[in-house]
């Protein structure tokens, strides 16, 4: 189901477009037509000399000015809108099924990650992609620390609090994304903030001096040639004016060292800024977002102002690769040092605050993407987080990325007993299922909504074995690799208890070796006090829980097979499968 806000937002951003278009069009037509007035004019002025010609010329420059800054915030606007608009359809787009417009982060994914892989965290079709509603690089990577690492349990109420406040305020988080949409943001333009705000870079003052003393008499002689109209000081003004351009020569590299090889920076820093000033002008009420919100109003200027003057800075110098700039501003005025040193002297007051401004963006993009999923599922819940010995009770609990309309529930609570054999036969859910439990266990943890009607469990690591790859570049084969994931799993154990998810282990050996070897896996589980499932096929495998009844229980899916038909409810029940579907598909496909 489609909240109303998106298609009523829509509609309206659709209008405000379409009548900024408009505008924009008209101001362009006017600012062009300005634009061969004044040529016309200034002809008309210069064959005729009538003074009146020339007074028109500069009423329309005057004008023409006007109209130019105008069309610009126009186009800032209309820019803005469409963003706002794009924002809306990929949500209806996502909501109806139709696409997945948003980032799945195939630069987290990780194989050796204890369940990111396993559980489909980064990549396309991931839960990643799933909820992710940021722009920023940093925004991105503070999604994808806060679904591979767990929070711990005594903060994740407090993020509760805050997912839960930005869950309203749909414009708000809106305007949020459509600002880091801006302009493309990207690791590079991170790592070289980062790299650029601790560099050393400096204008020496004597150089400084000497541009501002050659620049003053220069212009001064500029004038007295003008005044006088006599030659004389042509040749030192040549002088003065080739030696502005030999200072600039002598700091051209460390002038190109600050404008790196990034095109547009100046504009990304601006649109952090535009971020900063958003934040700025919101008043928050949760501890968290009113710690993050104390990060960025510490000092009395506003970060956001700091940034805008830094973005101007580097604007103005990036006209460095302009001859004809360079020529008029830096010869005659030794402009580009000056901007340069007020670069430097910006590096030195406030350069090393960069990093946690962008560090602020990402957190409050992170807590709106999991409030994005809250508002987009009302039906889920904040989980009750419990401490102490590990619980997990969930109603009515199924897959996020699921289609609602497809999607089967069911309850699951780990009390009387601890771990669980799951059997069923192939396409009976047996995977989804431990799929489904993992992917809320990392929701859980991480302080976000999961896909319940009602839950409480007490916050524990994820550990999953479920899609294991041999590696050819490492010599190692499928079954040694699952060995070692399973030596891993034991070994985090150690430290605390966990979740537990294994899913049909041991394949790379035989039947006899297989069982024997699952036995003693789950044997050691019980020992190490671990919660969870292992699915499994053999059936043998579950008259295990008979050797230990308070710990271990069975449990299934099963498949309802009548005549020529198979079918499956996706329902857990309690015992063992009786049903099972590989012979009956194998007749059914002819394979046998």
């Amino acid at each position: 189901m489609i909240p109303e806000f998106y298609s009523e937002n829509q509609s309206l951003l659709q209008s405000q477009s379409h009548h900024l278009k408009k505008r924009f069009n008209l101001v362009s037509t006017i600012r062009l037509i300005l634009g061969v007035g004044i040529f016309i004019l200034l002809y008309l002025f210069a064959a005729t000399q009538y003074a009146n010609y020339g007074v028109g010329a500069l009423a329309c420059a005057a004008i023409f000015i006007v109209f130019v800054n105008w069309h610009q915030r126009l186009g800032t606007k209309k820019r803005r809108v469409e963003i706002l608009s794009q924002v809306n359809n990929d949500e209806i787009a996502f909501l109806e099924r139709k696409s997945s417009p948003f980032n799945g982060g195939a630069e987290f994914v990780n194989p050796a990650h204890a369940y990111s892989y396993d559980l489909d965290i980064f990549g396309p079709n991931s839960l990643f992609q799933h909820i992710n509603r940021t722009g920023t690089y940093m925004g991105s990577k503070r999604l994808a620390d806060a679904l591979a690492t767990a929070l711990p349990t005594q903060e994740i109420p407090e993020m509760q609090t805050s997912v839960q406040e930005l869950v309203p305020p749909v414009m708000w988080r809106q305007e949020l994304l459509m600002m880091s949409r801006y302009y493309p943001d990207s690791k590079a333009v991170y790592e070289y903030l980062k790299q650029w705000s601790t560099r050393k870079s400096h204008l020496s003052i004597w150089i400084c001096y000497t541009s501002i003393l050659i620049s003053l008499i220069l212009l001064a002689l500029i004038f007295l040639t003008i005044a006088h109209r006599s030659p004389v000081y042509i040749n030192v003004i040549i002088l003065l004016f080739l030696s502005n351009l030999g200072l600039l020569g002598l700091n051209i590299k460390s002038i190109n060292q600050e404008l790196l090889d990034l095109d547009h920076v100046d504009k990304i820093i601006l649109q952090y800024a535009d971020i900063l000033e958003h934040l700025e002008s919101t008043t928050f009420r949760s501890p968290r977002l009113i710690s993050l919100f104390k990060k960025l109003t510490d000092d009395p200027a506003p970060c956001s102002k700091k940034l805008r003057v830094l973005s101007k800075h580097l604007q103005k110098l990036d006209s460095v690769n302009n001859g004809v700039v360079v020529a008029i501003l830096s010869g005659l005025a030794g402009y580009h040092l000056h901007v340069f040193k007020k670069v430097c002297n910006w590096r030195d007051a406030h350069g090393a605050e960069i990093e946690t401004w962008l560090e602020v963006i990402g957190e409050f993009e992170m807590l709106s993407s999991l409030a994005n999923m809250a508002y987009n599922n009302p039906d889920y819940c904040h989980p009750h987080i419990l401490e102490g010995e590990g619980m997990i009770q969930m109603e009515q609990m199924g897959h996020p990325l699921i289609d609602p309309t497809e999607r089967i529930c069911n309850d699951l609570a780990f009390e009387s007993h601890k771990f669980v054999v799951l059997t069923g036969s192939n396409m009976s859910g047996k995977s989804t299922f431990l799929r489904s439990l993992g992917v809320n266990m990392v929701l859980a943890n991480c302080g976000s909504v999961v896909c319940a009607q009602q839950a409480e469990i007490t916050p524990m690591p994820v550990l999953v074995s479920m899609r294991i790859a041999d590696s050819l570049n490492d010599h190692e084969s499928y079954f040694f690799a699952e060995v070692n994931r399973l030596k891993y799993i034991m070994d985090q154990l150690e430290d605390k208890q966990s979740l537990v998810l294994l899913d049909e282990i041991l394949r790379g050996t035989n039947s006899n070796d297989k069982r024997k070897g699952t036995l003693e896996v789950i044997k050691k589980l019980v020992s190490m006090n671990a919660i969870g499932i292992i699915a499994t096929h053999d059936l043998a495998v579950c008259k295990i829980a008979e050797s230990h009844p308070d710990y271990l229980t069975n449990m299934c899916f099963e498949a309802d097979i009548s005549g020529d038909n198979l079918t499956f409810d996706y329902k857990l029940r309690e015992g063992i499968c009786k049903n099972q579907s590989a012979v009956f598909l194998m007749k059914r496909t002819g394979v046998i």
